[in-house]
């Protein structure tokens, strides 16, 4: 199939099937789009500020603890209301979690059954999501695992030193090695989706899906690679 004519029946599956908008909305939450930007954001990317703006508000420090009671006694009321508020936004964001990768797996199982004919339906994609819930949870986990140590090449100083240098070679090798970082994060994120393909469904096993996948990735690692690409551009 072209890529004409590939995007045109995407078009009109989406179009004729909107219930699949609600899976595509909560499934984007597990998107790359946030890795992908930190290749080209280098050392300045959105990952690690995020992480050192929650660390300075002392939320990891065994501190907090004695700040809570001291707080309790003088405020009893006002601690347990703030308490309140965080067990629910913890509650609302294991949801919106469970909620995404459910997404996922419907997703992914009512696309295939679309293009094989057969029926199918929002209540359909949303048991079989529950069904592949922790298989897809641990797909993705890994999958977010592996391109993070993938793209925190990308952050070395060597590569720093290789982008600011005069040298136009090492520039150019500068330019290189983040190409082959790319284009590495692009094929194992394909062959991830390629696993979650055959763990909904052909209903394989978690280990069996992964070598599945990464077979196909290998088998077809042309068209692999372009559409892997074309992937990384869109998110």
């Amino acid at each position: 199939m072209k890529y004409k004519e590939l995007v045109i029946t995407a078009a009109k599956v989406t179009w004729h099937y909107k219930y699949l908008w609600f899976f595509g909305l909560f499934a984007a939450l597990l998107s790359n789009g946030g890795l992908y930007q930190s290749i080209t954001g280098a050392t300045n990317s959105s990952l690690t500020p995020d992480w050192k703006q929650l660390k300075e508000t002392g939320v990891f420090d065994w501190s907090i603890i004695n700040q809570m009671v001291a707080f309790g006694q003088d405020d009893p009321l006002g601690l347990i209301w703030r308490l309140l508020v965080l067990v629910i936004v913890l509650i609302l964001g294991i949801f919106i979690l469970w909620l995404a990768v459910v997404s996922q797996g419907a997703l992914i199982n009512s696309i295939a059954k679309i293009n094989l004919g057969k029926r199918t339906d929002f209540k359909d994609g949303v048991n079989s999501g529950r069904a592949n819930l922790w298989p897809v949870f641990f797909l993705k986990l890994i999958e977010k695992i592996v391109l993070v140590a993938v793209i925190s090449l990308s952050w070395l100083p060597l590569l720093e030193i290789f982008n600011y240098s005069t040298n136009v070679w090492l520039r150019s090798l500068y330019v290189f090695i983040i190409a082959l970082i790319i284009i590495l994060t692009a094929a194992l994120a394909l062959g991830i989706r390629y696993s979650l393909t055959y763990l909904i469904i052909r209903g394989v096993r978690f280990i069996e899906a992964l070598e599945a996948g990464f077979n196909l990735l290998l088998k077809n690692w042309l068209v692999s690679l372009e559409s892997g690409i074309i992937i990384f551009i869109l998110n």
